[in-house]
């Protein structure tokens, strides 16, 4: 099997990531769905592990519950994506982000941002 030619990384979920013994060298999109929390830097070195983030351009969450901090805290370790894809329920985040949310919003180089949610535009 050819590591070396997959481009497309899916998880889809933490059980998954962990067990994964596999590196994708040349992994430049990243899926994440179903279950995957990933508010602490140890899912970043579990993810690490398995593709290099750095050089990740896309990334699509399709996880209902993924929140407004842990896509801060996952983009923190993320600084190429161009295209973001985020599917939530609602945004209902009473602390917003903090220094990690300047450090993205400074660093990141998003051009392409999809939102699918079931709240208003107003309140993201």
């Amino acid at each position: 099997m050819n590591l070396n030619s997959v481009k497309h990384v899916y998880i889809c979920n933490k059980k998954t990531a962990n067990n994964c013994i596999k590196y994708f060298s040349n992994a430049t999109q990243l899926t994440i769905k179903y279950y995957f929390n990933i508010s602490d830097d140890s899912n970043s070195i579990i993810l690490n592990r398995i593709i290099p983030l750095k050089q990740i351009t896309k990334l699509t969450i399709d996880c209902y519950y993924f929140s407004f901090q842990q896509l801060i805290n996952l983009l923190h370790f993320l600084p190429n994506i161009h295209i973001l894809k985020w599917n939530f329920i609602n945004y209902n985040e009473n602390n917003l982000p903090n220094d990690t949310f300047e450090y993205v919003s400074k660093t990141n180089k998003i051009k392409n941002l999809d939102i699918k949610s079931l709240c208003t535009l107003d309140l993201i």
